[in-house]
């Protein structure tokens, strides 16, 4: 189960980018590393992956 940390750096970056109109690709929980992993796309050629850690940091790649 994700931390409430962890919902509420993902809520803030859903927000974020639907702002944007960054459409949404992917989010996941991933129970081995218990980090929440989100894709979206930056431009039609360019994604963005976001990992939430337990403690609602986030690492961009």
């Amino acid at each position: 189960m994700p931390t409430p940390e962890q919902l509420l750096a993902f809520f803030q970056d859903a927000v974020t980018l639907s702002n944007f109109y960054a459409p949404i690709t992917l989010v996941r929980f991933d129970e081995r590393t218990s980090r929440i992993v989100m894709l979206a796309a930056k431009s039609d050629d360019d994604e963005l992956q976001i990992e939430i850690l337990p403690n609602g940091r986030r690492i961009q790649k």
